[in-house]
């Protein structure tokens, strides 16, 4: 390995690494970005509206298990029947 230090030795000055490039200009454009927006714009929309409906039916499918997990306390049909204990008290 070369050690790093110099000591009391001038070096000549050398080429600029850095130095500084021209900006590159950007092509024009051909005008089909909107269909990328549209294609894109389409997608999420389909993508929200699917994640509506799972949750709706995740939802829908929960009430109809609740209901089935309500007791019963009595054959009567004329009294009530009552959802919890607590009801029934």
């Amino acid at each position: 390995m070369y050690n790093a230090y110099v000591g009391n030795a001038d070096l000549p000055q050398g080429v600029n690494p850095f130095v500084p490039q021209p900006a590159p200009t950007p092509e024009p454009e051909k005008g089909n970005a909107w269909i990328w927006i549209v294609v894109l714009s389409i997608l999420v929309v389909l993508l929200l509206g699917g994640l509506g409906f799972a949750i709706y039916k995740w939802k829908a499918n929960q009430a109809g298990t609740a209901n089935k997990r309500e007791l019963t306390y009595n054959d009567d049909q004329s009294v009530p029947l009552a959802n919890n204990a607590s009801d029934d008290l």
